[in-house]
């Protein structure tokens, strides 16, 4: 090492000491003797290893910035000491044995050397190859520019990470001058400079180590401060997402602003369509709520269906600026629709004016059309205040003035009033009792449906007392029907007093009970069927169930007769066989029989041929089948319709006992103790399409079989395009207590709205509902389900 390196080490260590240290309170002569015991103390522990390299190395890391060295570190910083190395004479060979240190020589015993080796080398003096160094000139226009107090900070950084890594910290001498020279070389015999380590170290780990630890002492406190504010900062925003990046935060908007924007970009587009098909179970994010309040405009000026309730959601109801603004704005949405109308009363819609703008579009119903929502109306009475609210004083009004109406509204809100969570309805209950008993005219209404009360008590007495008679089914039958016609309790059950509109259907006015036609079906609830004598002196057959939920029943029946009507509204009638069911209770209700067999019933007396079932029943020889043309149609048409409805509303657990086929060809469901998706038996087909209904049409080769396909990607075409209206329906049901909703509601609307497949085209989804019929007739493990069925019903008969 040549004089004029060591003497530049000097300065430059004594440069980046003034630096540190700043101004000192120190003489100028004291201040410089310390700096040269510190510097001697340096380059005795230098002499092991090389100088340069570590001078260079040192000088490197301080003279740039923390970025700077984490970018070039590995580059320029091994590349100069790789080339150093190279051209260096003053890097000695590894040897053996460790280097003794040598006694600091003077300047001209160092001259001494360098003429000898210049004569052994032939007088032929080499510039020796030494890394850049940077004199301290450079710094002095650094120092007084205005980034000086960071780079300081940098500087004191960098010194602390070399601490850190068991490097030579070059303030540390300062500090420590009780420790003993001894102490201090056995230490820094341990803590040699490694070059390749450093580049492989992260700054960003040792960084939180050393603010933790020289913050308080090196940095001062006003920029510490600003600096910890920006790292919780940085630390917030991570988990949440960036309000000033959000383009669409600006909720403050004015009207007229917002009219001379553009139209949204087709990303946009898609996005809000994407929104709008959110069911309101769904809770909308920040930023989708922004998105709509800020294209807010366009979607007033938009006729796309759901857009006035998609944005009634993205409002904050305690900003009360948005509030005037959104009732100023929703007179330029198009009219609201009944669909949207039953959104906005679902349990994601509590503000009050909201509702009531919902409640004045249903005002506007018939009541054949409030009939058929009326269900799903009362289920909106869970969200309201209290029992003068604007929806229930609308029901009760119309429920007052119309006796069939009321007749449903009775028994809709009688069902629900034994809940506790929802005392609503016990009130509202009560209010309209108190309505009916202001007129004349309603005082008979209540006495009738009182005494339809009293009639469902009887029964509930009388099949009870029949069924525990003995374990003998037909034993138990003779008794009910001794019962009906010889005990006085139930005497007047035979003939009534006065005569009761009936629950399930108050059009048909019932006198009694006929007692020879009561049977008992075998099931583990033992059902009873019994024929009610009406006025026109018609039987009315009906079954009354006791100890079983009617109310999943109910709803099922009720999206059917809705589904139908819709393709009825198209043109297209699929003969489906809806019966009435009513729930008077969670425990028994009544369901209206049907005159039909059940398939396995069928198949079974025609060896397993159901052609032959209706060759006997409406036998035509002039057609290629051997019946009817009409019976095959009414056929073809029922299954594709009972296959598109069932399949949307995942009704499960079906088998050839509650399939049913009437004489007139026409196919039909019953028993829906599971819909949603949910089923006992493992791996279900998507329809019900065994292979002996298929073979009835002639295999699935046939002309009839392709009618098939042909009518339900019709019909499943149709249906998508009321997706809302029936999602809708569903999510009124949430808090119903109906079990298939209950165990998980958010799951069970979105496999709903799956089965609608809206991400698709037309054509599209017609391949796709053929492919699910294909799929269904060839199901193999459904054939093995369907005869463990079987032999489980023998068993038990």
């Amino acid at each position: 090492m040549s004089l004029t390196q060591k003497q530049k080490f000097k300065n430059n260590l004594t440069y980046f000491q003034d630096l540190e240290n700043g101004p000192t309170e120190l003489p100028k002569h004291e201040f410089r003797e310390q700096q040269l015991e510190l510097c001697k103390t340096q380059m005795e522990q230098l002499t092991n290893t090389s100088p340069q390299t570590k001078f260079y190395s040192i000088q490197q890391q301080i003279i740039r910035t923390p970025k700077q060295n984490t970018r070039l570190q590995k580059k320029i910083i091994s590349k100069r000491i790789q080339k150093h190395e190279k051209g260096s004479r003053s890097v000695p060979q590894k040897r053996k044995k460790p280097r003794q240190k040598k006694p600091f020589k003077e300047k001209g015993s160092e001259l001494k050397q360098s003429e000898k080796q210049s004569k052994k080398n032939g007088n032929k003096k080499k510039k020796q190859k030494r890394p850049r160094s940077y004199s301290i000139d450079k710094y002095s226009s650094f120092k007084k520019s205005k980034s000086y107090s960071n780079i300081n900070q940098n500087i004191l950084f960098q010194r602390n990470l070399w601490s850190s890594r068991d490097t030579l910290f070059l303030g540390s001498n300062a500090k420590t001058k009780t420790k003993t020279k001894t102490n201090k070389k056995r230490k820094r015999k341990k803590k040699i400079f490694s070059k390749v380590e450093t580049s492989n170290i992260k700054l960003e780990q040792s960084r939180k180590v050393i603010k933790e630890q020289f913050s308080k002492q090196l940095i001062p406190e006003k920029n510490y401060e600003r600096e910890k504010e920006k790292e919780k900062e940085k630390e917030n925003e991570k988990g949440k997402e960036n309000e000033t990046e959000d383009p669409y935060r600006k909720r403050g908007v004015n009207l007229i602003a917002q009219q001379v924007m553009k139209v949204p970009s087709e990303k946009e587009m898609e996005k809000i369509q994407e929104i709008i098909r959110y069911p309101s179970i769904f809770e909308m994010t920040d930023r989708e709520k922004n998105l709509i309040w800020y294209w807010r405009i366009y979607l007033s000026k938009s006729k796309w269906k759901g857009a006035l309730p998609c944005f009634i959601r993205s409002i904050d109801f305690n900003n009360e600026q948005e509030i005037t603004e959104m009732k100023k704005l929703i007179s330029k949405f198009d009219e609201l629709g009944v669909v949207s109308s039953l959104e906005l009363l679902s349990k994601s819609y509590q503000n009050p004016f909201v509702r009531e703008m919902a409640v004045n579009r249903l005002k506007k119903c018939e009541d054949d059309e409030l009939q058929l929502y009326l269900l799903q109306i009362v289920q909106g009475l869970r969200y309201e205040k209290d029992e003068n609210s604007p929806l229930s004083t609308f029901l009760i009004q119309r429920a007052s003035k119309n006796p069939i109406l009321g007749n449903f509204f009775y028994w809709y809100v009688g069902n629900e009033r034994k809940d506790k969570d929802f005392p609503i309805f016990a009130r509202v209950h009560l209010q309209y009792a108190r309505v009916l008993l202001g007129n004349e005219m309603g005082k008979l209404c209540l006495k009738v449906l009182h005494r339809q009360e009293d009639l469902i008590n009887n029964l509930k007495q009388l099949a009870n007392e029949a069924t525990n008679y003995s374990k003998n089914r037909k034993k138990n039958k003779l008794y009910l029907s001794w019962l009906l016609e010889n005990d006085q309790k139930y005497s007047n059950l035979k003939n009534f007093e006065k005569d009761i509109p009936l629950p399930l259907n108050p059009l048909k006015v019932v006198v009694g009970i006929d007692p020879k036609s009561v049977i008992i079906f075998k099931s583990a609830l033992n059902p009873i069927k019994i024929d009610f004598i009406t006025n026109l002196n018609e039987k009315v057959p009906i079954i009354f169930k006791r100890g079983d939920d009617l109310r999943q029943d109910q709803l099922a029946l009720q999206l059917f007769t809705i589904m139908d009507n819709l393709l009825k509204k198209e043109n297209m009638d699929l003969q489906f066989t809806i019966y009435d069911v009513i729930s008077n209770s969670p425990e028994e209700g009544m369901v209206e029989f049907v005159q039909a067999k059940s398939l396995a019933s069928v198949l079974k007396e025609n060896n397993g041929k159901l052609a032959e079932y209706f060759k006997k029943t409406n036998p035509d020889n002039s057609t290629e089948y051997g019946f009817s043309s009409s019976v095959m149609e009414s056929y073809v048409r029922s299954c594709a319709g009972y296959s598109v409805i069932t399949y949307l509303l995942g009704v499960g657990d079906r088998h050839l006992d509650n399939l049913m086929v009437s004489p007139n060809g026409r196919l039909l469901h019953i028993d829906f103790g599971y819909i949603l998706g949910h089923d006992p038996k493992p791996f279900p087909p998507p329809m019900k399409l065994c292979k002996e209904m298929i073979v009835a049409m002639g295999g699935m080769k046939s002309k009839q079989y392709l009618y098939l396909k042909k009518l339900c990607g019709e019909a499943y075409i149709i249906l998508r395009k009321h997706s809302r209206l029936i999602i809708n329906l569903l999510t009124l049901m949430i808090d119903a207590n109906i079990p298939d909703i209950a165990i998980d509601p958010k799951n069970s609307i979105t496999k709903m709205q799956e089965r609608f497949r809206l991400d698709l085209n037309k054509n599209q989804a017609i391949e796709f509902i053929e492919k699910k019929i294909d799929e269904s007739v060839g199901a193999l493990f459904a054939v093995v389900i369907e005869k463990l069925h079987s032999w489980a019903q023998y068993w038990r008969s």
